[in-house]
């Protein structure tokens, strides 16, 4: 793919699995590519005992030298993530890169904002939690699950 110096390569979704991150880097002193990369989290890093598979935290931990040494623009979803890319780079000799914080879904304030919609009819006045992830011990279903049951 011919590339021109100043393009935009922005990586999202699970790239720490699915590309060549030593071809990224290549292709980005080659042709003089800029790199925005999106983080979710560094739950590998900070606490791999909740991944059965060493090889998947060293990959992850790939991924994350990859970010804090070529990416021009980290994009981390919370405050949080931006602290922990931080703490991750500085044992690293620091991030490279700008790190701002980009909360998915969130609303920007001001006059045209609008309130959040209400809950559908059949789950008005009820307790309810809507997840949307995996089920895996680190999303902590075991505190979710009492949260919304009824009282015994």
């Amino acid at each position: 793919m011919p590339f021109a110096r100043g393009d935009l390569l922005i990586l999202v979704g699970e790239t720490w699995a699915r590309h060549d991150l030593a071809l990224i880097a290549g292709l980005k002193r080659r042709h003089g590519l800029g790199l925005i990369a999106l983080c979710q989290d560094l739950i590998p890093a900070r606490h791999p005992e909740f991944f059965e598979s060493r090889a998947f935290v060293d990959r992850f931990a790939v991924y994350l030298d990859f970010l804090v040494a070529e990416v021009d623009l980290l994009v981390a979803i919370s405050d949080n993530t931006r602290r922990d890319l931080l703490w991750y780079g500085a044992g690293r000799g620091g991030v490279r890169g700008r790190v701002e914080v980009v909360v998915p879904g969130a609303r920007p304030a001001g006059a045209g904002a609008k309130p959040a919609t209400a809950a559908p009819g059949r789950y008005r006045g009820r307790r309810f939690a809507l997840s949307v992830s995996t089920i895996t011990p680190r999303k902590n279903f075991r505190a979710a699950l009492p949260a919304v049951a009824p009282a015994a």
